[in-house]
């Protein structure tokens, strides 16, 4: 009596059906946990670190909350037996991928081959344990877009456009700066001295001196900045910098604004003002790395710089991604109070 009663309301509720129609996403929480499960501390860094992986899994999920309309109509039971039989190939591909490398010593054979390929390539080593991680964030990202693509197809696309794009921008700035490391990229290094320089001028507003010495290491301008509780230098390189956040900003704001009807002109400024904030909180990370460096120790510098740096501009662009909302969900508001109050000025006013 209670399994026909359950059935009855499965039926009836059209979870069955909804269940169905999600069966995809559990495959992209699987691997990240099984990651968490093999090296909890690679989750505690942002910069060669899994921690992006929780922010993809937090705006995966907010963008299927704002698609959960959409995708509980699709009926992924009707597609055809060769597509669902790819659905789940894309789906297992990332699982056994995690399991084969972290379980099985492909570990060792894809650095073997990171090595090859920089060697054929001419390019430096000195980032080669980097290349794993690297190459783990494209594999997720290139199969968990796959896999959405067949079951939801282009719609799916543009519903999970700025998550999936978290995931490919980590992955390609984390593989860029392996085959360039320290200041070997120029188009991102050139925005760095002039960064620097600002930080420089923000540290000696502070009361701190800084200068640049007159040579580069490894490729990068070389900031040394002293104080009342001592001194530190090092080289600022383009990851140091913030250029990849500058990265992450323009593909999450555009793909934000594309998806909205929000008028051009009003766009092109939102863009602007954004990338204005983003470079500023930069500019911001960097003074804060010199002044931990300074006022504790290079060790709490290095953490800072591995994690919590990160999370400054993360914060900012989650942060002015929702004051768009709710500015023009306020200024909607208000229109629509002036509106009704013209409407009941108007009806006090005539004298029928």
């Amino acid at each position: 009596m209670l399994l026909t009663r359950v059935r009855f309301f499965l039926t009836q509720t059209k979870i069955k059906s909804t269940v169905k129609n999600l069966v995809v996403f559990p495959s992209f929480v699987i691997p990240i946990v099984m990651l968490y499960l093999v090296d909890p501390n690679s989750f505690s860094s942002t910069w060669k670190g899994r921690t992006f992986y929780l922010f993809f899994l937090w705006l995966l999920f907010l963008e299927l909350i704002l698609a959960w309309e959409k995708l509980t109509q699709k009926n992924l039971a009707s597609l055809g037996t060769p597509r669902i039989v790819a659905i789940s190939v894309m789906a297992f591909i990332p699982i056994v991928y995690v399991i084969v490398v972290n379980f099985l010593g492909l570990d060792q054979m894809l650095i073997e081959i990171g090595k090859q390929i920089l060697t054929f390539c001419h390019f430096s080593l000195d980032n080669l344990q980097h290349w794993p991680i690297s190459l783990e964030y494209l594999v997720l990202a290139i199969f968990f877009t796959s896999t959405i693509w067949l079951a939801y197809e282009v719609d799916g696309l543009k519903q999970f456009s700025i998550s999936l794009c978290l995931l490919g921008a980590i992955g390609t700035i984390y593989m860029i700066d392996t085959f360039y490391p320290y200041g070997a990229f120029t188009p991102f290094q050139a925005l760095v001295p002039f960064t620097a320089s600002l930080a420089a001028q923000v540290l000696d507003w502070m009361g701190y001196k800084t200068s640049f010495l007159p040579y580069q290491v490894e490729g990068t301008p070389f900031l040394y900045v002293s104080g009342s509780s001592g001194s530190v230098g090092f080289g600022i390189g383009w990851p140091c910098a913030g250029v990849q956040s500058l990265f992450i900003y323009t593909c999450v704001i555009l793909l934000f604004l594309k998806k909205s009807a929000i008028p051009m002109m009003q766009k092109l400024i939102y863009f602007i003002i954004g990338a204005i904030g983003t470079y500023i909180v930069n500019i911001l990370r960097i003074v804060s790395i010199y002044i931990i460096a300074i006022n504790q120790d290079m060790s709490a510098a290095q953490v800072f710089h591995d994690y919590y740096g990160e999370l400054y501009s993360i914060t900012w662009i989650t942060a002015y991604i929702i004051i768009i909302i709710l500015s023009r969900t306020i200024t909607a508001k208000l229109s629509q109070l002036k509106t009704w109050l013209q409407k009941q000025t108007l009806s006090s006013d005539d004298p029928s």
